[in-house]
């Protein structure tokens, strides 16, 4: 269905990924970026992406942002505050 998310995966501040659906994996390529790749591809890089961060209440502040969208992969630029536990991402669109 088009409004179902064609991928999602919960993940650790080390990229190890705990759930996912349709992601072949995810990558630290920096202390504040992970690259997720898709297992299948979408159609292109016109879609949607929901992100969220999972952590204590205190000093934390939940910035991220999908810096690089493909129809592969997302590069997703986050804060590196220390007591975040982990991340949830859920992608919506046409797969190819």
């Amino acid at each position: 269905h088009p409004s179902a998310a064609k991928a999602w995966a919960k993940f650790g501040t080390d990229a190890s990924v705990s759930d996912s659906y349709n992601v072949t994996g995810v990558a630290d390529t920096s202390s504040s970026t992970k690259t997720i790749t898709w297992d299948a591809d979408f159609g292109d890089a016109d879609y949607a992406v929901v992100a969220t961060q999972n952590g204590a209440a205190s000093n934390f502040n939940p910035n991220m942002v999908v810096s690089t969208m493909a129809a592969g992969s997302i590069v997703l630029f986050h804060s590196t505050e220390t007591d975040i536990t982990s991340f949830m991402v859920a992608a919506f669109g046409v797969l190819a």
